[in-house]
């Protein structure tokens, strides 16, 4: 009986040493969120490469065109995949001439450029940029 005493005793005090080294071990890192990361990438204010007059708001994953009254041309939900190549863009469209539909396209974020092509169709997600083609955005400086 005293023996099984010691060895419970043993482990235990075993078990308390143990214990003791596990603050000294390193907290696990929080997973990455490709998409969060790249949405926040993308928010804020943009304006046409192109000529046009309207203004283009990225907030919270959505993506709002705005005519110069600040009237809404069209508003959209953006659902992206990062991990593609190119990167995957959904526009699920709440407001504007696509209303109620969902058009697959790319898009490419370089340099403050933020390049969209996007199938109006809604039938095939394009592969690739066409030369000249898509719509080609600059990011506004932010007022100080």
């Amino acid at each position: 009986m005293t023996s099984r005493w010691l060895l419970a005793g043993a482990v235990v005090f075993g078990l308390a040493a143990d214990l003791a080294a596990v603050p000294d071990r390193p907290m696990k890192k929080p997973r990455r969120d490709p998409i969060k990361e790249e949405l926040a990438l993308l928010e804020g204010s943009w304006s046409y490469v192109a000529p046009n007059n309207n203004h283009v708001t990225i907030h919270n994953g959505i993506y709002t065109v705005t005519n110069p009254q600040g009237g809404i041309v069209l508003s959209a939900d953006m659902i992206i995949d990062p991990t593609k190549n190119p990167k995957w863009l959904n526009m699920r469209y709440s407001a504007g001439f696509y209303k109620g539909k969902t058009l697959l396209g790319i898009y490419e974020l370089k340099a403050g450029t933020l390049r969209l092509y996007i199938d109006t169709t809604g039938q095939v997600r394009p592969a690739a940029f066409p030369t000249g083609g898509g719509t080609s955005l600059k990011r506004q400086k932010q007022a100080k």
